[in-house]
């Protein structure tokens, strides 16, 4: 009798335990939703130039200019659709250091295999000197519209992902540079003015070109294909 029991009690046991880590598994494989807001205020920082380096490699991303009377450097909002148990606070991770005037904003992917989707929007403060955009972007989206901002250098890189950049009004100092492996691009550039190298070429995605009035102070290379 004692044997039958202490089968039974090992059955449900065993019943129990694959109950609850089945739900377990059910639950951190299925679909969840958060939203997130950063920001970086001015107050304190006595800068002229700002750099931001994206290395966010899955999603969509909107880069956008703040209006002008912004008391904020850099707004980010975005959604995510994430598995698994981590905190989706930690999943965007944006960071900033300050180099004498310059200062440095760093953006990148916690836990990247369990995002599903993300929809991100970076809104950064128009009214400073001098602006260096550099995006790693492997499959990401990236929409980047902005008029009348000067910029040392810009570049963007994709595997897979889709490029949209409108750039009106703006001087470009250094390198232009637009690339993708099998991602579309799409650029916008009226009245813009670019002193180097002009790159922008995919291997196998389409590309739609929007120019007008720009104007060339010098170049070594330029490459459109």
């Amino acid at each position: 009798m004692k044997k039958k029991i202490v089968i039974l009690i090992s059955l449900v046991l065993i019943i129990g335990f694959s109950v609850v880590g089945t739900t377990i598994f059910i639950f951190s494989e299925s679909s969840k939703k958060s939203s997130g807001y950063y920001e970086i205020s001015s107050e304190g920082k006595d800068i002229s130039d700002i750099e931001i380096d994206n290395q966010i490699k899955k999603g969509n991303i909107n880069f956008m200019a703040l209006s002008k009377n912004s008391s904020n450097i850099l707004e980010a909002e975005w959604t995510i659709d994430y598995k698994g148990f981590n905190d989706p606070k930690n999943f965007i991770v944006i960071t900033y250091e300050e180099q004498d005037s310059t200062l440095k904003i760093f953006s990148t992917l916690n836990k990247p295999d369990d995002i599903l989707d993300l929809d991100l929007t970076i809104f950064f403060n128009p009214n400073y000197n001098n602006y260096s955009f550099k995006s790693d972007s492997g499959k990401c989206n990236i929409i980047f519209y902005t008029h009348k901002i000067n910029y040392s250098a810009f570049e963007i890189r994709t595997s897979s992902g889709n490029v949209d950049v409108q750039l009106n009004k703006s001087s470009i100092y250094n390198d232009f540079k637009v690339s993708t492996t099998s991602g579309d691009i799409n650029l916008i550039l009226d009245h813009s003015i670019f002193s180097k190298d002009f790159l922008c070429t995919s291997d196998s995605g389409d590309q739609w070109f929007d120019i007008w009035n720009i104007r060339f102070i010098s170049y070594s290379d330029f490459n459109a294909s």
